[in-house]
């Protein structure tokens, strides 16, 4: 499975910071932007729980934000928010 897009994580100050996601296989990875070399961040996706979660508001913009929560061993978790 290859899939890639636009998804927001959230910053210490609660303000959403675009990045660019590709899921490979069991791998997904995070660029700043779209066509990086470097990927910032990368995870392991096997052995790993996903939890939707409530909405959320961007209060910058007014906008929804659909978040989705990756459990990752053995005691970590990341939300990734999309827009659509």
């Amino acid at each position: 499975m290859f899939y890639e897009g636009k998804c927001f994580l959230k910053t210490k100050t609660d303000h959403f910071k675009s990045h660019w996601a590709v899921l490979d296989g069991n791998d997904i990875l995070f660029y700043r932007k779209q066509g990086e070399e470097q990927s910032r961040v990368m995870h392991i996706l096997a052995c790993t729980f996903i939890q939707e979660i409530p909405t959320e508001k961007d209060p910058e913009t007014n906008s929804n934000f659909y978040p989705v929560k990756i459990f990752l061993p053995p005691i970590k978790s990341r939300i990734l928010y999309f827009d659509t």
